[in-house]
């Protein structure tokens, strides 16, 4: 069975480029706000992934990608997040991986450059929801 993999973005373009690269490797469901995607969570989950965007509107201080990511933490803890954003912002990507348990804090204008880097962030993600080590 293909692992199941959530993405959350309120630019639509976003979602279909997060889809396309990962569908040829699992099943891939999207939704474009805090309150979509909990509801996909809770009728659709769980999910071996969530990649959310952070601030799910065109208002900068907008941070409801952090909801996501603490509740998937608190209600689905083998699921793996993987937190997006493309607004500037004074975020210590360490800390996001420190308290909300998140593999990555990726910028968007990294992804324009380097696909890899996040399929590989992907991949880890669907493995360590699965319990499997590293393959490092």
């Amino acid at each position: 069975m293909r692992a199941r993999v959530l993405v959350v973005d309120d630019e639509k373009s976003w979602r279909g480029i997060f889809s396309r690269w990962l569908e040829p490797r699992y099943e891939v469901l999207t939704a474009e706000s805090l309150e979509q995607a909990l509801e996909v969570l809770e009728k659709r989950g769980p999910f071996a992934v969530v990649i959310t965007d952070i601030g799910l509107s065109r208002v900068e201080t907008n941070d409801d990608g952090f909801i996501i990511l603490q509740t998937v933490y608190e209600r689905w803890p083998m699921t793996r997040t993987i937190a997006v954003s493309g607004q500037p912002r004074e975020v210590d990507p360490q800390q996001i991986q420190d308290h909300y348990h998140a593999l990555a804090y990726l910028d968007r204008g990294m992804l324009r450059t380097d696909r890899e880097t996040f399929l590989k962030l992907v991949d880890e993600g669907v493995r360590l929801s699965r319990g499997t080590p590293s393959e490092e």
